[in-house]
């Protein structure tokens, strides 16, 4: 998990001014931002001015990927990024860059008023297993339709993003079924 750590915070710090090369590259490399696949050093390698002085990083040495959560400010002006970076060894096998810019709507908060959350001790953590469940759970509910909820989801569920909120579940209304709205 150090390792992983190590290299998505390599990364990260080689953004601000462009500095790619100073990244430990695998001899195969996969980049992309928002889904669109980039060459290294293109896209927000040429703009990101700062970055997040906490941010969250999530490591997997089971996967060798780590995520860093935090905001990035380009030539100033302030947005999100979750950047996925994969290990492959002790080298970066490919970074995956999800951007959110003010400029783009809902769902947006400004970096200032975001919530912060302390780490949790190791026994209070839930595994990366049970949590690809629960995700799964969720999404596997929200695309059957059927109003039924996953197993430890409550009734009084609502999903937000960046602070905005994006749907609940809704109480059924004689007879029908429960629903997201």
């Amino acid at each position: 998990a150090a390792c992983v750590t190590a290299n998505a915070t390599q990364v990260m710090q080689a953004y601000v001014g462009n500095e790619w090369r100073k990244v430990n590259w695998a001899d195969k490399v996969g980049y992309g931002e928002n889904g669109v696949g980039f060459r290294v050093g293109e896209g927000i390698w040429a703009t990101v001015t700062a970055i997040d002085p906490q941010p969250l990083v999530i490591a997997d040495a089971n996967t060798g990927n780590a995520v860093w959560i935090g905001r990035i400010e380009e030539h100033g002006q302030p947005a999100w990024a979750a950047v996925t970076v994969n290990s492959a060894g002790k080298q970066v096998g490919g970074v995956e860059a999800l951007v959110r810019r003010k400029e783009y709507g809902v769902p947006y908060a400004e970096p200032a008023g975001a919530p912060s959350f302390a780490e949790l001790p190791k026994a209070q953590r839930t595994s990366w297993l049970a949590m690809e469940k629960l995700v799964d759970g969720f999404y596997g509910a929200l695309n059957a339709h059927d109003g039924k909820l996953p197993k430890g989801l409550s009734a009084e569920c609502k999903w937000t993003v960046n602070g905005q909120a994006l749907g609940a579940w809704a109480a059924p209304r004689d007879g029908d079924a429960l629903q997201w709205i």
